[in-house]
């Protein structure tokens, strides 16, 4: 028979065995969340508002002119979205036209997501996902050819000649920037005003979206937002933006913490 000391000493490096591979694999999905998290917040805003009721909404009222005087706020940018038609050469796709003011390159991560080039929206430049420029097959040094954008004009439904009813811009893209799929092949970014020029809006928005300064009670300026605009608008933050990526990332995160205890 083994001796007691041998037994206890096997029962310790089970157990201290077991404990090691729990506190590992927790700290490897810890990590990997944490990166996941930080992708997404490098592309969603900490506070994001919409219009409840319809698509657009004017920035110039009175309610929405007040965030600006919010205490804690760092910088405040409006967007226009939209869906067009990209084509070059023989190669054509749909992508999201996300059309921002000057403050987003600041309030943003694009600096560190943009893999080629750079986020340079000026004049006639874009910046498109990864996956856009494969599908397209162009990118920073295209810069002979340009990408024809197409969107349909509002309130032109009518038109006996469909050419009549298309806005067109040609654009050049100064960067690529990689997220993932869900991005990559969804988004196109310009200036804001040349997305209205293409979407065929004038002052109006989709969303404004916002971002704070560190140290402030986040949730504290998020109701300040809500008594400011009232019942009409939509007040998110970045956690509500992207709501089942965080609850799938908690249940993940418990799911494995019970397996793994389970298993020691």
């Amino acid at each position: 028979a083994l001796p007691i000391y041998i037994i206890s000493g096997i029962s310790v490096a089970g157990v201290c065995i077991g404990t090691m591979a729990l506190i590992i694999v927790l700290s490897a999905f810890n990590g990997l969340s944490d990166l996941v998290q930080s992708l997404y917040n490098s592309f969603d805003s900490d506070i994001s508002i919409t219009i409840k009721q319809g698509k657009t909404f004017d920035p110039n009222s009175t309610e929405i002119q007040s965030l600006k005087k919010i205490e804690g706020l760092a910088y405040y940018s409006e967007i226009i979205e939209g869906n067009a038609l990209l084509k070059y050469n023989n190669k054509q796709c749909v992508a999201t036209i996300k059309g921002v003011s000057n403050d987003y390159k600041k309030m943003s991560g694009f600096d560190s997501l943009t893999r080629e080039g750079n986020f340079n929206l000026e004049k006639n430049n874009i910046v498109i996902g990864k996956g856009i420029s494969y599908v397209l097959q162009t990118g920073p040094n295209s810069v002979f050819t340009p990408i024809s954008i197409y969107a349909p004009k509002r309130g032109n439904a009518n038109s006996i000649n469909p050419e009549d009813g298309l806005n067109e811009l040609k654009v050049y893209p100064s960067g690529i920037f990689s997220i993932n799929d869900e991005f990559d092949y969804k988004y196109v970014f310009m200036s804001i005003a040349k997305a209205r020029e293409l979407l065929d809006y004038t002052t109006e928005v989709t969303s404004i979206e916002l971002s704070l300064k560190s140290g402030v009670d986040k949730a504290q300026i998020q109701q300040q937002i809500g008594s400011l605009l009232g019942k009409n608008y939509e007040i998110k933050n970045r956690e509500q933006q992207n709501a089942l990526l965080y609850k799938t990332l908690k249940s993940e995160k418990l799911w494995t913490f019970i397996i793994l205890v389970f298993i020691l």
